[in-house]
């Protein structure tokens, strides 16, 4: 049982885990437990829509997978509309949340566990339940796994079962983030809030063994940071080495995406990635809601998009409609697609609009470029310019269109402030604020120049997911900074970092301005960027990851007493 008390489809790392247990096929079943929200993965969804999905490992026996989400608790309107109550209305969202989630544990945990009958080392024994749990929420998930264990004790003797045929019980919690810091409310409330986070994770390490003596504790963490937090200060892994790092990977669908080259023959030369990203810029300039919703600089770009549309280029080839990043082009030996020799540049952002992201900083920083680029290249700078002959060339500075996908609270509140006092005054920057589906949010990653991270950390100790599935299409990060950001950038190795509104600008400014070469017909980017672009590829990739170092955790949990 893979269980997260949030929204599944939105935890991309629960959702890693329970695709790379369905892979090993080493259990008869994966169930994941959480909320009903987004769609899952496509290999997971491909499994609950009757498609292929998920590969097994070379064991004949095939894992069974399937999810089981609820909807989450409601809370009372009265105690949301007064203030004095709100407190109460924290409360009440844990304990139905709590005893919702524990219901569901107990359903899915009731019945013997089952092996797949494979005499595989990995297998599992007899009777084992593997419980996967992710934190934060600390509070309810960890009471109700205190409540959980008795209860599986209890019911274990009713049936039976004592000392013929111990249960094998399993639980792996898988640490994110500290839950007390994601508390809401002042200091004495996140104070009670560490209190209980440490006691039960505490308690909960040494009751396992106690009421199931053939059963075990593991722990991941998301870095080294937060395993060094939990056992020094939460008391976690002293007896028995426990504890096991395992950093977050992209998954598979995360992957170069676009040609990034600066030579303008690379760039302008046809491959099958090229109709890929064509089809993907059409939907998303067309759809409502998409790549120009709130484009600031939208009538520019149209003015733009029309100077080569229909018309003929140097090589006498025809060039029909085009995206902001590619071209259709007909001549005498057949037409293509490629990718426009002068395209604007891509920033992208993801988030889930929560607090401890402050997308102020984004558009304070977009406010400086645009100034930046201003001052450098004056009131006229536009991708192609016309010259005194008529004719169009090229600029060193094209477009900047930020991408800022995710779903969230705080969404409306930028939008609003970005529409009212950012937007009507940018003349060389762009904004867009498009929802994207699972399936084409790694392919605008892999469109993006650079990505920037606002990501600070309500502990000081987890790390950004969304960093790794841009290094994963190889795309630099600029990231603000906190303490245990170096376990995953390197400053001028694979992204820069920043702590201002002036500074992200700055960085950006270095990164995405090329300077006039002679009019010659080079894309966005520098040697600079280009170095980042290098450092960022080659984190590996999450199954690989999983396999040498989650693979064993599972293992010796699961192992026979």
């Amino acid at each position: 049982v893979v269980a997260v008390l949030g929204d599944v489809g939105r935890s991309p790392r629960m959702m890693f885990h329970a695709e790379s247990l369905v892979g090993t096929g080493s259990f008869d079943s994966v169930t994941m437990l959480g909320y009903s929200g987004e769609r899952l993965i496509a290999s997971l969804q491909g499994i609950l829509d009757g498609e292929e999905g998920v590969k097994s490992s070379p064991s004949p026996a095939r894992t069974a997978f399937e999810a089981v989400r609820f909807k989450p608790s409601s809370v009372p309107v009265l105690l949301l509309r007064l203030r004095f109550l709100r407190p109460l209305a924290y409360v009440w969202k844990v304990l139905t949340s709590g005893a919702t989630f524990l219901w569901h544990l107990l359903t899915l945990c009731k019945e013997e566990g089952r092996s797949n009958g494979s005499d595989a080392p990995s297998s599992p024994s007899p009777g084992t339940t593997l419980l996967l749990v992710q934190l934060p929420p600390a509070l309810p998930t960890l009471p109700s796994l205190l409540l959980l264990l008795p209860a599986l004790a209890v019911g274990s003797l009713l049936r039976g079962l004592g000392r013929r045929r111990r249960r094998r019980l399993a639980v792996v919690l898988d640490w994110h983030n500290l839950g007390h810091t994601l508390t809401p409310g002042g200091r004495v409330v996140r104070a009670i809030a560490y209190a209980i986070e440490r006691s039960c994770a505490y308690l909960l390490e040494r009751a396992v063994p106690t009421l199931f003596p053939n059963a075990t504790v593991e722990h991941l963490t998301v870095t080294q940071a937060m395993a060094d937090y939990i056992q020094n200060k939460y008391g976690l892994g002293r007896r028995r080495k426990n504890i096991t790092v395992l950093y977050d990977r992209p998954g598979e669908a995360f992957r170069p995406f676009m040609p990034h080259g600066q030579d303008a023959k690379e760039w302008m030369t046809e491959s099958a990635a090229w109709g890929e990203v064509h089809e993907l810029m059409s939907r998303l300039e067309s759809e409502k809601g998409g790549m120009l919703s709130f484009a600031g600089c939208r009538e520019r770009y149209e003015t733009w998009l029309s100077t080569r549309e229909g018309g003929r280029n140097s090589q006498n080839e025809t060039v029909l409609p085009q995206t902001m990043l590619t071209e259709v082009v007909s001549a005498k030996t057949g037409s293509g697609i490629r990718g426009r020799p002068r395209r604007p540049a891509i920033v992208l952002s993801s988030t889930s609009w929560t607090p401890d992201e402050d997308f102020g900083i984004l558009l304070d920083a977009l406010v400086d470029l645009d100034r930046l680029i201003e001052e450098k290249f004056g009131d006229g700078l536009g991708l192609l310019e016309e010259n005194k002959n008529g004719n169009t060339q090229a600029v060193s500075m094209p477009y900047i269109i930020c991408v800022v996908t995710g779903k969230g609270p705080m969404k409306t509140q930028f939008e609003r402030r970005m529409v009212e006092s950012v937007l009507p005054g940018l003349r060389n920057v762009s904004i867009a604020t498009p929802w994207l589906e699972p399936e084409d949010y790694p392919k605008l990653v892999g469109c993006a120049d650079i990505g920037v991270s606002l990501h600070t950390s309500s502990s000081g100790i987890d790390l950004p997911m969304k960093v790794l599935d841009m290094f994963g299409c190889n795309v630099p990060v600029a990231a603000i900074a906190f303490p245990c950001l170096h376990e995953l950038i390197t400053e001028g190795g694979n992204g820069v970092t920043f702590q201002t509104a002036s500074q992200l600008a700055d960085r950006l400014y270095e990164l995405l301005v090329v300077e006039n070469d002679g009019g010659s017909a080079r894309h966005v980017g520098n040697k600079n960027l280009d170095k980042l672009r290098e450092g960022a590829g080659g984190v590996g990739c999450w199954k690989e990851n999983w396999d040498c170092h989650a693979a064993p955790v599972v293992q010796r949990a699961c192992e026979e007493y």
